[in-house]
């Protein structure tokens, strides 16, 4: 009989000792249990833009994020103590099974079919000041095979409106729900009424001597051999060593440093380089005495029955402070008096009367009430007999490949409440059979990494001066369209439909060249490629240009029916999809202000103004609006990006591609004086090469190799972050009363602000890094 396979969500990446040890504890735990647990490798990255307004909120929080930024940029910590890493990555992979690498929404959600229970927690994962819905396990289509073990919020209160409003969502949703600390309990409580438990934090399920035992099997070299008073301290205040240098010498210890800080290393005591989780274990273990500001200094020094004190990491007056996760659990355990005082003399005193005998006994009484909790929670889970609903992706692109491919006709594709187009299931009608999943470029598989050997980057360039005065950029979309359709392939490419306001893919027949002209320029909205499908699979061969998940779609769909060979693939570097609602807005707003009626032409490259600074165009007639990007009002949500839809802040192809042929603009320096246009052209595969060949041989188009790396540099390789009042914005949009310009003020000006702070700190970092 194999065993329950349950999927832990949760931080382990950080080369932090309560991070690795807390996760190796929760699953140590299950293995004992009698569950075969494995961490979710999902790794978040920080890509938050600080706003004005986010600084002026969370001053520490900023503060503390520029010294971090100027450390890493000087590079003291990496230099002084190499070793350090290495033994974190040793004791994850020694220790820790993980899934695959799950990046991205759609990857998470594939781990719905080989998992049966969903575990999130510990740690600060449900932190306000990290917010991230995956740790909420939002990909996970049964709310009844999702648990949470004590997570923390590290805070007592959540001062952000949209945070708090998207924390109650999530939260919501759970059925079994825990945390770690009962200022937790009460915000669970504020937000949804719900009535969370509070259990330990992992690291307390396992015993002394499960952790000793643990540390031996591995590790049989005793650190220190006299005796010591043991530092381990977050913060970096000054006050804290001060007091430490009084308490060792009325004890008569050495002082003995598990460095944090880059300036730990030059304190004047024994500083411990190559500090890994056993060493860590090993210096906890031995200690005679601990000081401390970090729970899970505080932890381990209850663990191994140490004298110790604790000393506020936090003012409380900062609204961010996380100091109640130490009240917490001193105050569990009846160790308030642990906390520093302020006097030397009488903290000292209240450390060595500690009754570990009373101790022990409480805090085995609560390991068995969390185990309880825990075993009791995953057995529901996995017993319950509920059904979730059929669900192809989380991240759908709306590309309609799956209605395609469904044999019951149960799938239709339209347009949200957000304004995105959307896969919607009949369920009356599905059978289940699946086929949807295997053709949905969301469905957890990856497409091939950019980057292969035989890739190769051009800058490519029509020949021909009218193709590139009408294109957006180097004209080689339409040389590629012209060549393809005069040599027999239809064309399938995106226009835009003036009369229905929208994007929409339609197809050109082999030989008739001279309708080719109407997919030149760039259309910034979600183009309905489903409208194209039945005409691709019509035809005998075919030239496809779409987005990188369009393509990858229909790549899927291709290869399932065995005519991949028969087509030709180019998608095209893509930022994302603003929603439709911005669009119709701005197009009305513009109609009333210019009495441009209902349906006028759109540019939205107008290139006799440049191509570097894009500038859009709308006219009608005689009367014509043009402004350049960052003071039109769509460009300005769009470059910012704050309305796109789900998939564009999950895509999967930023740096991986289903295409024969990737193309896009060629920004930056190289040909920032270029008054033509010029093409970044990826080649991907043998066929987009003989292809581009073709065109550079037959003299359609110049085409210059370039290094691969521009790609990294150029474009933008990393997906945006949604923003936290993406739900509010959206809601904001459909109301008429409501201006863009009174919204983009709202919503855009902050960021426009914090960029050009950002690029300053760029500047300063690179600075740094040449001076280090």
């Amino acid at each position: 009989m194999s065993l329950n396979k349950i999927a832990l969500m949760t931080w382990f990446h950080y080369n932090n000792f309560g991070t690795v040890l807390q996760v190796y504890a929760l699953s140590e735990t299950l293995k004992r249990m009698g569950f075969d647990p494995s961490v979710i490798n999902y790794i978040p990255i920080d890509k938050r833009i600080w706003t004005i307004k986010d600084m002026l909120k969370n001053p520490m929080l900023f503060l503390n994020k520029v010294i971090h930024t100027v450390n890493r940029a000087v590079k003291s910590y990496g230099d002084v103590d190499t070793e350090r890493s290495k033994l974190f990555d040793s004791f994850r992979k020694e220790n820790i099974k993980f899934t695959h690498s799950c990046d991205t929404a759609s990857k998470l959600h594939a781990l719905n079919n080989q998992f049966d229970t969903f575990i999130c927690g510990s740690d600060q994962i449900w932190t306000p000041t990290a917010y991230n819905s995956k740790y909420f396990l939002d990909f996970v289509n049964n709310d009844w095979k999702k648990v949470s073990y004590a997570p923390s919020m590290g805070v007592s209160s959540i001062n952000d409106d949209d945070i708090k409003e998207n924390m109650r969502k999530q939260l919501k949703s759970f059925k079994y729900i825990s945390v770690r600390e009962k200022e937790g309990r009460e915000i669970i409580r504020s937000l949804t009424g719900q009535d969370a438990k509070v259990v330990l934090d992992p690291t307390l399920l396992l015993s002394k001597k499960d952790w000793k035992e643990i540390k031996d099997s591995k590790f049989d070299l005793k650190l220190i051999n006299k005796p010591y008073l043991l530092c381990y301290f977050l913060g970096s205040a000054k006050k804290p060593w001060k007091s430490v240098e009084r308490i060792a010498e009325k004890l008569g210890l050495e002082i003995v440093v598990i460095p944090v800080h880059p300036k730990d290393y030059k304190r004047s005591f024994k500083v411990l380089n190559g500090v890994g989780p056993l060493e860590f274990l090993d210096l906890f273990e031995n200690a005679h005495f601990v000081c401390t500001d970090s729970f899970h200094g505080t932890v381990f020094s209850i663990i191994n029955e140490k004298p110790f004190v604790v000393y506020k990491r936090f003012s409380d007056k900062n609204k961010t402070s996380q100091n109640s996760r130490i009240y917490n659990i001193l105050s569990l355990f009846g160790l308030e008096s642990k906390l520093y005082c302020g006097n030397d003399k009488v903290s000292v005193q209240n450390a060595m009367n500690i009754n570990y005998e009373a101790v022990n006994k409480l805090l085995e009484e609560k390991r068995e009430c969390s185990k309880r909790f825990l075993s009791n929670s995953i057995k529901n889970s996995i017993n319950s007999d509920t059904v979730s609903n059929i669900k192809i992706t989380n991240t759908c692109c709306g590309c309609g490949v799956c209605k395609a491919v469904c044999p019951q006709s149960a799938i239709s594709i339209a347009v949200n409440n957000n304004g995105f187009l959307q896969a919607n299931i009949n369920e009356d009608k599905c059978n289940r059979c699946r086929k949807c999943v295997t053709v949905c470029p969301f469905n957890g598989k990856n497409a091939a990494p950019i980057g292969k050997d035989k890739d190769k980057l051009f800058m490519g360039r029509s020949k021909y001066n009218f193709t590139l005065n009408s294109s957006s950029s180097g004209g080689v979309a339409h040389e590629l369209a012209r060549y393809c359709c005069k040599s027999g392939y239809d064309v399938i490419g995106c226009v835009y439909d003036k009369e229905n306001k929208i994007a929409k893919h339609t197809c050109v027949l082999a030989g008739h060249v001279a309708k080719i002209n109407t997919f030149q320029g760039s259309k910034y909205i979600q183009s309905h490629f489903e409208s194209s499908i039945n005409q691709i699979l019509n035809s005998k061969k075919a030239i496809i240009f779409g987005t990188p998940c369009q393509v990858a779609g229909i790549d899927n769909l291709l290869r399932n029916k065995g005519t991949r060979d028969n087509y030709v693939l180019v998608d095209l570097i893509c930022h994302g999809v603003p929603s439709d609602i911005l669009w119709k807005k701005y197009l009305d707003e513009l109609s009333l202000q210019y009495n441009f009626g209902k349906t006028p032409d759109v540019e939205f490259r107008y290139k006799p103004k440049g191509w570097q600074k894009r500038h859009i165009k709308i006219s009608d007639g005689d009367k014509a609006y043009i402004k350049e990007e960052s003071k039109d009002l769509f460009f300005r949500f769009f470059k910012i990006g704050n309305c796109l839809a789900d998939c564009c802040y999950e895509c999967n192809f930023r740096t991986s591609s289903c295409s024969d042929i990737r193309l896009g603009d060629y920004w930056g320096k190289k040909y920032r004086n270029d008054k033509k246009g010029a093409s970044m052209v990826l080649s991907l595969t043998q066929k987009g090469e003989i292809l581009l060949n073709s065109l550079h041989n037959y003299n359609k188009a110049e085409l210059i190799q370039n290094r691969l790396s521009d790609y990294w540099t150029i474009q933008m390789p990393k997906n945006a972050n949604k923003p936290i009042f993406y739900e509010r914005l959206l809601s904001d949009l459909k109301n008429d009363k409501a201006s863009l310009k009174v919204l983009a003020k709202k919503y855009c000006r902050q960021y426009e602000q914090a960029k050009k702070l950002h690029k300053i700190a760029g500047k300063f970092k690179k600075n740094q890094l040449k001076n280090s």
